[in-house]
């Protein structure tokens, strides 16, 4: 066999390795989430789907890009919202979610970067990054309501993941640091 036919095949091999080591263990699953804070059973439209969701429970869902319609006959609502990313969660209820930033890396010249920033949740602050939202529909977090964050991330540099959370559960994992 010539040199470069090697060459070639074993490029192939390696690139073909790459993808399988991927898609087997570093690829992230794509979905949505449909969640019932509350402590009382929900119905949900979605799509002309009806769901009924248990308190407290959460659903995964596949939703395409684009307009979906929503109903909630006991929140009197019936509206739409867009997808534009490859995860979301639809808050129904209009509930209050935390869409917390945790820091991974190191970075030149700053003592404390959890220091830097705050948000404000029910009138206390909470030193770190992050959204405070009640919107139909939230998108921009990497682990959902039923993921953790990683424990240690190796990062010559600083990056940042964020995590979606309930507002109790937000609280609760804040002082459990």
């Amino acid at each position: 066999m010539k040199p470069s036919t090697s060459g070639l095949l074993l490029a192939l091999l390696a690139t073909l390795l790459s993808f399988g080591i991927y898609f087997a263990f570093l690829k992230k699953d794509n979905y949505f989430y449909l969640d019932n804070p509350s402590d009382t059973l929900l119905e949900v439209r979605l799509n002309d789907k009806i769901y009924n969701l248990s308190p407290k429970q959460s659903l995964r869902l596949n939703l395409n890009k684009g307009k979906h319609i929503i109903s909630v006959p006991s929140q009197n609502l019936d509206t739409f919202f867009v997808v534009t990313q490859n995860q979301g969660l639809v808050n129904p209820l209009r509930q209050t979610y935390v869409n917390y930033h945790r820091y991974y890396g190191v970075s030149q010249n700053k003592d404390s970067l959890i220091t830097a920033d705050s948000i404000k949740v029910d009138s206390v602050y909470y030193r770190g990054k992050g959204v405070v939202s009640n919107a139909l529909y939230l998108e921009d977090f990497y682990y959902g309501l039923d993921q953790d964050f990683e424990k240690i991330v190796k990062q010559d540099s600083l990056k940042t993941r964020s995590k979606i959370f309930r507002k109790r559960d937000f609280i609760d994992f804040y002082h459990s640091l």
